[in-house]
């Protein structure tokens, strides 16, 4: 059964939204995130056998490979699998392989961890109801902004999630007059500058 909590407050950095118990010895991230030392949750990711993949360079003090994961032979079985604010840039034709490929990476009892926008509508796409073909070429991009719970049914069964609300304009470390110019841009033209993050926590 899958557990949904709505409207939870994002707590700091996105990794704090995830329970210590399902960060194991052994982890896996697609997306490296090179913010990770604001984390509360770092130490225990940093002390753990990490390894990131990413489809650009990164400057990490962790052990990282450039590759895409589409690709990417998945050598051994993790604890841990995380993959963060990444779905949505991926095309939809791939999410079915992408997930099956995590899936089996993992050890029994370990946990795939995906985080991506909630229901979130733009100005190109509209938050379309679901059927097999998710309403869109299956070749889209950003088809994930329009994912509901009925997606995290299909794509991942009996697992728990969790709605986290997050002010949009202002992410990362971006420049503060960019982000209020993005800010009111959205607003104006009917996007909302607020977002919501979905927190999906499946265990093998």
């Amino acid at each position: 059964m899958i557990n949904h909590k709505a409207n939870n407050k994002m707590v700091g950095h996105i990794y704090d939204n995830i329970p210590l118990e399902y960060i194991g010895n052994n982890i896996l991230e697609i997306g490296v995130n090179n913010r990770i030392l604001q984390s509360k949750i770092a130490s225990k990711i940093i002390s753990s056998d990490y390894l990131g993949i990413d489809i650009e360079e990164r400057e990490s003090i962790l052990k990282t490979v450039q590759a895409d994961i589409i690709d990417y032979n998945i050598s051994k079985k993790y604890d841990t699998i995380l993959i963060l604010e990444v779905f949505e840039h991926i095309k939809l034709c791939y999410w079915k392989d992408i997930i099956n490929k995590l899936k089996s990476a993992l050890v029994k009892g370990g946990y795939l961890i995906v985080s991506t926008p909630y229901n979130q509508k733009l100005s190109q796409y509209l938050s379309l109801p679901y059927n097999e073909n998710f309403g869109l070429p299956k070749d889209n991009m950003h088809t994930v902004f329009g994912i509901n719970k009925k997606v995290i049914k299909y794509f991942f069964p009996n697992s728990k999630y969790k709605i986290l609300w997050r002010v949009f304009w202002r992410q990362d470390n971006c420049r503060r007059i960019w982000a209020i110019m993005r800010f009111f841009n959205r607003l104006f033209f009917g996007s909302s500058p607020f977002r919501r993050t979905v927190m999906i926590f499946y265990r093998k």
